[in-house]
């Protein structure tokens, strides 16, 4: 890995929270790297169908890339999704 790649890594993981880092690693145990939509439709509550419709729509607040005809995001983000979901309602 090249010290730039280095740099910009330690960087982005100074600013993030333990939560998301053990959030991420609970996710990536359970489902993978990378969810695809059905599993984010089970943990996040919503349809398959929302959630491609979301992502159609551009309003999927989660990142995804599209490998095949399939949708996918990683643990990462999905876990920083959660994380700031949990900041905005209080929990």
């Amino acid at each position: 890995m090249s010290d730039a790649v280095s740099k910009a890594l330690a960087q982005k993981f100074k600013s993030v929270s333990a939560n998301v880092i053990v959030t991420s690693e609970l996710l990536a145990q359970q489902y993978g790297a990378m969810l695809d939509t059905e599993q984010l439709s089970r943990l996040l509550k919503l349809k398959p169908a929302s959630i491609i419709q979301k992502i159609s729509r551009g309003d999927f607040n989660i990142p995804v890339t599209r490998i095949g005809n399939r949708w996918y995001a990683t643990a990462f983000d999905v876990s920083e999704y959660i994380e700031r979901n949990k900041q905005m309602t209080g929990l």
